[in-house]
């Protein structure tokens, strides 16, 4: 037993007993260790570390992407296998005051500047002096087109009849140079796959590039859609004359002009074409007519399919002489 306290009293003189000292010591002794692993340190690549560039709100940078550098630290071999692009970081401030229009900014580089991890050493910075293309950051409005895909896609027989934007304009912020080439800005694409109604929503706006910010970044789109119509002209259609009787007497009539007329249709594209001649019937109402003579009367015309508007005949009226026929009393 007083072996064991015998050993611990020994072990506390020798940890405690001017301990000052010993930790002066032992401090010297990591300084030296520290100096000769730097000096007998070995050297190490680093590259495509990124330089993150502070920029005045008034500025902006030409450039989509931060600039990289390649590294070269000193640490010791274990650590060089250990480290990456990630553990260092480099922060460079822009100031207005520096900035020429027309002229790229330049920034030094400097291996002190350099955030490192423990243990390594930057010693060079490669390229050590960037060129920043800058320009003035400036705000237009302009105008939201809609971009559609997929239009041929649309159900058969519909078409795209209108497209409202809500809001119309949107604010751009960016390179005045490139701001000033902007006319309008585009939604980004609207499918019209089997689409056969009118619909309602709300869209990304497309910018034109990364640098380029859009306020608001969405906008409401209301796109119509309708049944598409065209139009058909059918040729030399009989015309028939619808005779009437008036007590005693039956009306007929002698055509003096041209029996065919020209009709001119429109409606569904799918029922446009699918009309016949024989679904027309044009026609001259003679009731109205009293007496025996020569007259102009107007042509209409009744077609058997739904959905087809007459659009015009040609010609309009027929000349025709009215007959009166005395109708035989029976016996």
């Amino acid at each position: 037993m007083k072996i064991f306290i015998s050993t611990g009293k020994l072990i506390s003189r020798i940890l405690f007993d001017d301990f000052p000292r010993k930790l002066i010591a032992l401090f010297f002794a990591v300084l030296v260790y520290l100096t000769v692993s730097y000096k007998t340190g070995e050297e190490g690549i680093i590259q495509n570390v990124p330089v993150k560039i502070n920029i005045p709100a008034s500025l902006v940078n030409m450039e989509e992407s931060l600039p990289r550098v390649t590294l070269t630290v000193r640490a010791s071999q274990r650590t060089l296998r250990r480290v990456t692009a990630a553990d260092f970081s480099i922060e460079k401030e822009i100031l207005n005051s520096k900035y020429v229009s027309g002229e790229p900014y330049h920034i030094k580089l400097d291996p002190s500047e350099v955030k490192s991890p423990i243990g390594t050493t930057v010693i060079k910075v490669s390229p050590d002096e960037l060129l920043v293309t800058l320009d003035q950051n400036l705000s237009r409005k302009v105008e939201v087109l809609p971009r559609f895909k997929n239009e041929s896609g649309l159900s058969k027989g519909y078409a795209v009849k209108n497209a409202v934007i809500t809001p119309s304009e949107v604010i751009i912020t960016g390179p005045g140079k490139i701001i000033e080439g902007i006319k309008s800005v585009h939604t980004q694409p609207l499918d019209l796959k089997d689409t056969f109604d009118s619909f309602d929503f709300m869209v990304q706006v497309d910018s034109p590039s990364e640098i380029i910010k859009i306020n608001p970044s969405k906008v409401m789109a209301k796109i119509e859609i309708i049944r598409e119509e065209e139009e058909r002209i059918l040729r030399a259609i009989p015309l028939k004359i619808m005779t009437s009787s008036k007590g005693d007497n039956y009306f007929d009539a002698e055509l003096l002009s041209s029996a065919n007329v020209d009709i001119t249709v429109s409606g569904p594209k799918d029922k446009v074409g699918q009309i016949s001649v024989d679904q027309l019937k044009p026609y001259v109402e003679i009731s109205a007519f009293e007496k025996p003579g020569i007259y102009n009367a107007d042509i209409s015309c009744f077609c058997a399919l739904d959905g087809i508007k007459i659009k015009n005949i040609f010609p309009h009226q027929v000349q025709l002489k009215i007959i009166i026929v005395k109708i035989p009393k029976k016996n």
